[in-house]
């Protein structure tokens, strides 16, 4: 059995670390320390197609397959992996 990222799933964990790397983490600390998670990087991923990830793109998702949406939630995981009691969308 082959466990390779088809090409596809490759640039999808190559795009997600990249908004993790880039858009995320710059803000993860802060946004931790003041409870509130900013709302732009919630649209952002949405316009990425990160949100709704396995739902077809014909009712609004992204049409992700699961191992990709693993991959987006892994490369996010690097990024920010607390949970943060309380934390509120701004």
């Amino acid at each position: 059995m082959d466990f390779s990222l088809t090409p596809d799933q490759q640039r999808i964990q190559t795009q997600a670390r990249a908004f993790a790397r880039d858009e995320v983490a710059p803000l993860a600390r802060d946004a931790d320390a003041a409870r509130r998670f900013p709302i732009h990087l919630v649209r952002r991923m949405g316009e990425l197609g990160f949100l709704a990830g396995p739902v077809p793109p014909e009712y609004g998702g992204g049409g992700l397959d699961y191992v990709s949406m693993a991959l987006v939630y892994e490369e996010l995981g690097r990024a920010e992996s607390r949970v943060v009691p309380g934390l509120v969308l701004e």
